[in-house]
């Protein structure tokens, strides 16, 4: 090899050697735009979270105002005599004449979103308490 092909070779080898910097360069920036986009965007959406908890919050607040659940089941359970029963509570029932004991299954039924939302309050409150 004479000293010219060499220096070709070398050429070579220095133009591969300056595009594999430069992709390699291209694909860093290209992955760091990604990830502050993807930064930015959970960002956003844990800021449209926080709004959300407390917007439900702050109704939890008004509905608890407007119904004021405590009196309610004071005067149920004192006045009334009522005892609370839910779904996932169990009722049993003596029955003296019988060896049979015959379960009714409570119906269903239809509820709206604002009791179903009142009775997971009831619920966690009951919870709680």
């Amino acid at each position: 090899m004479n000293k010219s092909n060499k220096n070709v070779v070398i050429n070579y080898i220095n133009i591969a050697l300056v595009l594999v910097l430069i992709l390699t360069l291209v694909a860093s920036v290209n992955c760091y735009i990604t990830q502050y986009e993807k930064i930015y965007r959970t960002n956003e959406l844990t800021a449209k979270l926080e709004e959300e908890i407390n917007n439900g919050e702050k109704l939890r607040i008004e509905y608890e105002k407007r119904t004021n659940i405590r009196e309610v089941e004071d005067y149920a359970v004192n006045v009334l005599g009522l005892q609370k029963y839910s779904n996932y509570q169990v009722e049993y029932i003596t029955k003296q004449n019988s060896n049979k004991t015959v379960m009714f299954e409570q119906e269903a039924p239809t509820e709206s979103v604002l009791s179903r939302v009142a009775t997971v309050f009831s619920i966690i409150a009951e919870y709680f308490d």
